[in-house]
């Protein structure tokens, strides 16, 4: 097969978009790459590869880490400044605050997420190097659309069926159902609605018919995807309502997901 029809071919492979960070002696290097993916879980391994004919593998050969930052769909101007494409050759990180990671890569604001990296290995792939990535640290930033790349355009993932929302609902018995303790869990979680994002609605019901079968509270929280109730569940203002205020005062909880148009 010719080089031509083969790079046609592989066109047709819809891949995110992410650019990959490090530093070297005090600067900042960055890339646009679409060869990411996940590789291993134990360890928590990832790969990407770059041309051994690139500047930038020159630079990423000489560290021992890097940060790959997912990039969402209103980040297509980056995407494109790191792969190249634009004016801005010369200082592709112009008007990007720096948020350094521990191995010194640069997490890019308003990127999906990120991934900080340790060099684990590195592999000879043709005129390629594959590199292989210990996933050392990382977070959700935002629910936001992926940036996608696909026969060689930037575009967006469109879902084949309508998004459904997902509600949450949490049912609390408690130790000791005082109007105090009442209060202090359903004030701390309906303030939850003001520090973290993705909650889109929130309800805190006390009940209100004395039964020996009733649950003293229901939460009920709607969330616009799977996504989004994860990035809840782990954010640390609510971590800090459930360890603090809510299991010490639980005698038992139960929960239930479910979807709705």
């Amino acid at each position: 097969m010719d080089i031509g029809t083969f790079k046609q071919i592989m066109s047709q492979w819809a891949s995110g978009v992410t650019v990959i960070t490090t530093q070297l002696e005090g600067q900042y290097h960055g890339m646009t790459a679409s060869s990411f993916a996940s590789l291993s879980l134990e360890p928590l391994l990832v790969t990407f590869n770059m041309a051994k004919s690139s500047h930038s593998f020159q630079i990423f050969n000489q560290t021992e880490g890097f940060v790959i930052n997912i990039l969402s769909v209103e980040q297509s101007e980056i995407g494109r400044r790191f792969a190249g494409l634009t004016t801005n050759r010369e200082n592709r990180f112009e008007g990007i605050a720096p948020q350094i990671a521990a191995n010194g890569g640069i997490i890019v604001p308003g990127a999906i997420a990120w991934l900080e990296c340790r060099t684990y290995q590195k592999y000879e792939g043709g005129d390629h190097v594959i590199f292989l990535g210990e996933v050392i640290n990382g977070e959700i930033l935002t629910s936001g659309q992926p940036l996608v790349y696909y026969h060689r355009t930037w575009g967006q993932f469109t879902p084949l069926t309508p998004p459904q929302a997902l509600i949450h609902v949490v049912m609390f018995k408690l130790h000791e159902p005082t109007l105090e303790n009442l209060h202090l869990i359903r004030e701390s979680l309906l303030n939850l609605k003001t520090l973290i994002p993705q909650i889109q609605a929130i309800e805190v019901g006390i009940n209100a018919i004395e039964s020996a079968r009733a649950y003293d509270l229901v939460l009920t929280v709607r969330f616009k995807s799977v996504d989004d109730l994860n990035v809840y569940q782990i954010h640390p203002e609510h971590q800090q309502v459930v360890n603090t205020i809510i299991k010490p005062r639980a005698a038992s909880i139960v929960a239930v997901d479910y979807h709705t148009p």
